[in-house]
């Protein structure tokens, strides 16, 4: 949607923009700090078998959300849709 407002040069178009861009840095935001703070604090152990795999695949999304919150390409949301749902496996019963 953002790729349809570019060049577009009248206020509403800009301001419209300016939300999405917006509305979508705070998302990607808000992913990053639930996971720091509540996933990686409180539910990856180090006394887990698979400790190791879950940190990756938790950074893997921190990741994700950063280049998602620094990049307009929907390359960038994909990886990261992919990357959050690679970790459904530890949390059976969430869906989102």
């Amino acid at each position: 949607m953002l790729a349809e407002l570019a060049g577009k040069t009248d206020a509403q178009s800009q301001n419209q923009a300016t939300r999405w861009v917006m509305n979508k840095e705070q998302h990607a935001q808000k992913i990053i700090e639930t996971i720091s703070d509540y996933f990686l604090t409180q539910r990856v152990k180090p006394s887990q078998a698979d400790y190791t795999e879950r940190l990756i695949k938790h950074h893997a999304v921190i990741l994700a959300a950063m280049k998602a919150k620094q990049n307009a390409d929907t390359a960038h949301a994909t990886l990261l849709a992919e990357s959050i749902k690679a970790l459904s496996a530890y949390y059976p019963g969430h869906v989102h």
